[in-house]
Formats: structure tokens, C-alpha cells, sequence
């Protein structure tokens, strides 16, 4: 019969000593890792406000705190450079698109931030564009003068938005606008220069008083004689001094259900926004053209499925058109609440 000193021979010395030795190294790291440790703060991705385009040179920045000597490292979600590093790390999206901007902070720690990059508008020389004016709006039936003021200027021809072709070939033009709404009046001088001006054109109002355009007074040239024609001054005409008809948010209300139903399309907030329908809208924190949101009110279909829509303007104090709008909308979900 074997005794307890028997089985304890059975057992190498070694083998405690080599289950010593791993305890100790065990705790050793443990109690490193556990010392150095340090927890994940809040941490979010600051980046300008406005519009991003392709082309351009965007700087990210981290907001975290007790940033001590930690690691960040930031990843654009493009074929861009990957894991650039330090607090701030400036970025140019190639094309446009949504991208997820990644933040690490020790490979522990991540926050995320998602980015919208549009097309980058075209570079305008505005020393190549001709120098012209006329009203902003005008109702339907009434003549509006067209003047051109470019140096050098010999040759002119205007399209009114109304026809396929040519509407007039002389540096000062009176037209008169037969369709309401908004028409892109386009110049182009010297057959090089091209020039673009959008005009709204409104109903006839039933009270003439309201929204007439206002025009400075010209002294009257009395006839000489009664048999030749009267001759039209050379000189440029007086312009018309106008302002876009009030519009408030309770009506953009009304004009975006309108557009979900399909009643109402782009050109109709596109008139509101005046000569400048290209500005970016802020529709439920992402900026977009007015193209993009009439496309995504349509994907609503009927105004019944909105839960909530609220609209923020700012117009411009003389032509009362809009500068900035921001539409929130909420959808109904499936149980309707």
C-alpha cells in the first residue's frame, strides 16, 4: 500500500516550480495592464459647418478629454492616406459621395461621423461674364427692361427661357414675359461671354397696387412734331426696383406637402430662392440640393405619412427673397405614431 510520501514523489519538483513561475509572470502582467489601464471617455468628431465639396482641403478635430499622451489615429473611409495621426488631421475627398470618418484612440476607443461630400461647383471667371441687369420679378404680361452694361460689348443675344432660340439682338430689351414662373434669362455678348439671370414671373395680382413694381419717375420730352414717330432715347432705361412677393412658413409648409403629393415641383421653392436656386438646404441635417429634396420628398409620397415638419428661413432684407431654409421632417412610423 502506497503512502502520501509515495504520491508526492510521483510529481516533479520542477513542475511546481514551472506553475510558480506562470503565476507570477500572470500577475505581474495583470497588475501592469490593470495600472495603465485607462477607460474610454466621450469622445466626438468636430468638423466645419456648411458644405463640403470634392476638391477641397477639410480640417477634422478631436473633442475628447484627459487626452494624455493616448494615440488617435483617423481612418477617412476613402482611397485616401489611412490612419493619419494626432488631434486634428486635414482630409480632401476626391469624389463626392457618404463617408464614415473613423476616430481610434488606442485601439480601444472609436467614434464615428458621417460626411456628405458634394460636387464641387464649377470655377466661374467672372472677368468672362457679361455685366447686365434687369427686374428679379415681374408679373406675366408686363414688360420688363433688359439692360447690358459690358465694356466692349457689340454684339448681344438674349433668351427668355420661352423659346428654343434667339428673343432679341440689341444691348437694351424690353420683354414681355408670357408663362409664370421661373425663367432662366441667359446673355451672351460678343458670342464668347455668357451670362444667366433667373426672374420670377408671378400672376397678374387682382389688386394692382400689391407687388407692382416701382419705377423712378423720367422727365417727359414733349413732341416736337406731330408727324415724325417718337424716337426712344439711346441711353439705358431706369430699372425696376422690386421685391419678391411675402412668403411665410406657413405657406412652405403648405407648398412642401404640396410637393410630397406631387401637386407642386422644384421650380415652385426654386422661385422663392430668386436669382440663386442652386443654395444648398439643410433637410434633416444633411445639406442637398433642391433637385435631391424634391426627390426625397416624393419617396414620401403622401403628406398623411408626416409627423412633424418645421421650417426655419432667412430672407434678404431688399429683395425679400430666401437666403437659408431648414426643413425638419419626421415620418410616421409603421403604427403611424
Amino acid at each position: 500500500m502506497k503512502t502520501k510520501s509515495s504520491y508526492s514523489r510521483l510529481i516533479d519538483e520542477r513542475v511546481f516550480l514551472s506553475m510558480l513561475v506562470c503565476a507570477i509572470i500572470a500577475l505581474t502582467v495583470l497588475g501592469f495592464r490593470f495600472k495603465s489601464y485607462k477607460p474610454c471617455n466621450t469622445i466626438e468628431i468636430s468638423v466645419k459647418q456648411g458644405p463640403i465639396y470634392a476638391g477641397e482641403l477639410i480640417q477634422f478635430k478631436a473633442v475628447v478629454s484627459h487626452l494624455d499622451k493616448r494615440r488617435l489615429q483617423w481612418d477617412f473611409g476613402d482611397e485616401g492616406i489611412r490612419n493619419k495621426e494626432g488631434i486634428t488631421a486635414s482630409h480632401i475627398f476626391k469624389k463626392p459621395g457618404r463617408y464614415e470618418v473613423n476616430l481610434n484612440v488606442d485601439k480601444i476607443c472609436s467614434a464615428f461621423r458621417t460626411v456628405y461630400v458634394l460636387e464641387a461647383p464649377p470655377v466661374v471667371d467672372e472677368s468672362s461674364k457679361p455685366v447686365f441687369s434687369g427686374p428679379l420679378s415681374v408679373e406675366v404680361g408686363a414688360p420688363a427692361v433688359f439692360v447690358d452694361s459690358t465694356l466692349n460689348a457689340k454684339k448681344w443675344e438674349w433668351r427668355f427661357g420661352e423659346t428654343n432660340g434667339v428673343d432679341a439682338t440689341k444691348q437694351r430689351v424690353v420683354y414681355t414675359f408670357k408663362t409664370t414662373g421661373t425663367k432662366k434669362v441667359l446673355l451672351t455678348v460678343n458670342e464668347k461671354m455668357l451670362g444667366e439671370l433667373m426672374v420670377l414671373v408671378t400672376p397678374q395680382a387682382s389688386d394692382h397696387q400689391m407687388h407692382r413694381p416701382i419705377r423712378r419717375s423720367r422727365p417727359r420730352v414733349p413732341n416736337i412734331s406731330t408727324t415724325e414717330p417718337n424716337i426712344e432715347p439711346s441711353e439705358p432705361a431706369n430699372l425696376i426696383v422690386s421685391r419678391m412677393p411675402d412668403v411665410t412658413q406657413e405657406q412652405l409648409q403648405d407648398l412642401i406637402k404640396k410637393m410630397v403629393e406631387g401637386e407642386k415641383d422644384v421650380t415652385d421653392l426654386a422661385a422663392h430662392f430668386c436669382e440663386n436656386p442652386e443654395r444648398p438646404i439643410n433637410y434633416n441635417e444633411e445639406q442637398m440640393s433642391l433637385d435631391n429634396l424634391y426627390k426625397e420628398l416624393r419617396k414620401i409620397k403622401k403628406d398623411q405619412k408626416i409627423k412633424e415638419l418645421k421650417i426655419d428661413i432667412e430672407k434678404d432684407v431688399d429683395t425679400n427673397c430666401i437666403k437659408s431654409m431648414t426643413v425638419k421632417l419626421k415620418r410616421k412610423t409603421f403604427l403611424g405614431l
